[in-house]
């Protein structure tokens, strides 16, 4: 793929989706799915939690619990905080390679090892049963699929061949050693969905979103992709699912829209 612009190229919005090409050493740092659903007030109760534990125990033997706080505004210049509860499944209680996190609005499925979209989707999949059969929630009200990818060391050196000029931005410029934040941030209507995509670079011990995205000790180049939808439907694991695949799907054009070639190489093609 080239990195200049061509008058007769594909819209990576709307067009079809490129084959996977799988990378051996993908800056793919974390993968995010969140599905929103009709509040069950019962999930702050242990005893149900219970039974959807044992369901998912096999893979996510590790349990903790956290409190937070919901923000709900009733009114104009208002807002209330309503405590709740995160309970947090995962593979190991402290080093994670996955993570499963239920509260009484949302469930969300993580990972910091991503191998393939079959795995990911089976394994969302299997939590959206879970849910559905021990949580039973009316419908889903939004979802959302993420995928962050960070550059650093030296191919953030050489970012300006990784990535498009329109990505690169003023970091593929002659000013590249005097940057130290430089973000974009762009959502696109993708008519029964959107695509909120951020992309640049971050100064070490910085972060643009702190509930999703550690920090790290040196600079980096993110490339942030997050495709939403938050049309309320029926809780149906399998149309969920299905509509997730397709949202990764989009967010993997859009990417190889983004990078060239040469990031291809670079990591592992």
């Amino acid at each position: 793929m080239s990195a200049t612009l061509s008058h007769t190229e594909v819209n990576p919005l709307r067009g079809p989706v490129p084959a996977q090409v799988p990378l051996r050493n993908a800056p793919l740092v974390r993968v995010i799915a969140q599905i929103k659903f009709s509040e069950v007030l019962g999930v702050e109760s242990p005893e149900l939690v219970a039974a959807f534990q044992d369901a998912i125990s096999y893979s996510y033997g590790s349990l903790t619990r956290e409190s937070g706080f919901n923000f709900q505004m009733p009114g104009i210049g208002m807002h209330q905080m309503h405590p709740m509860t995160h309970w947090r499944f995962s593979d190991h209680p402290t080093d994670w390679q996955w993570r499963v996190t239920l509260t009484s609005q949302f469930v969300t499925l993580e990972s910091t090892q991503y191998t393939s979209r079959d795995d990911f989707f089976e394994r969302l999949q299997i939590i959206l049963e879970a849910v559905e059969q021990h949580i039973k929630p009316a419908m889903s009200i939004r979802l959302g699929i993420r995928y962050v990818n960070r550059i650093v060391g030296q191919e953030l050196q050489d970012v300006s061949l990784l990535v498009r000029p329109e990505i690169a931005g003023v970091v593929g410029t002659s000013m590249a050693d005097s940057v130290l934040l430089s973000v974009s941030e762009t959502v696109f209507d993708l008519d029964e969905k959107k695509m909120t995509a951020r992309w640049g670079m971050v100064p070490p011990s910085v972060t643009v979103d702190p509930s999703s995205i550690l920090p790290i000790d040196e600079p980096c180049f993110l490339i942030d992709l997050d495709v939403f939808d938050e049309t309320a439907i029926g809780f149906h694991p399998g149309e969920i699912t299905r509509k997730a695949k397709l949202f990764a799907e989009r967010s993997y054009a859009f990417f190889r829209w983004a990078v060239t070639d040469e990031f291809l190489r670079r990591f592992g093609a």
